[in-house]
């Protein structure tokens, strides 16, 4: 597991209980913080893929012919 998956999901976690517990009756607040969240989450996997790939690349370097 990848350093940004353990402390970005807790955090996501967090965030949804602020969207919905603490948005009110406003639904417009609503869609717009999720739509923040949902740009958040892909930023964290997109983090966790690039982490992946630089650490595979290190490990496995191509032999230059």
């Amino acid at each position: 597991m990848s350093w940004a998956v353990a402390l970005g999901l807790p955090f996501a976690g967090m965030y949804m209980l602020y969207i919905f517990m603490f948005s009110g009756s406003n639904p417009g607040l609503r869609i717009e913080r999720s739509g923040f969240f949902l740009a958040g989450i892909g930023l964290v996997l997109t983090l966790t893929g690039a982490v992946g790939l630089i650490r595979y690349l290190r490990r496995n370097p191509v032999e230059r012919t």
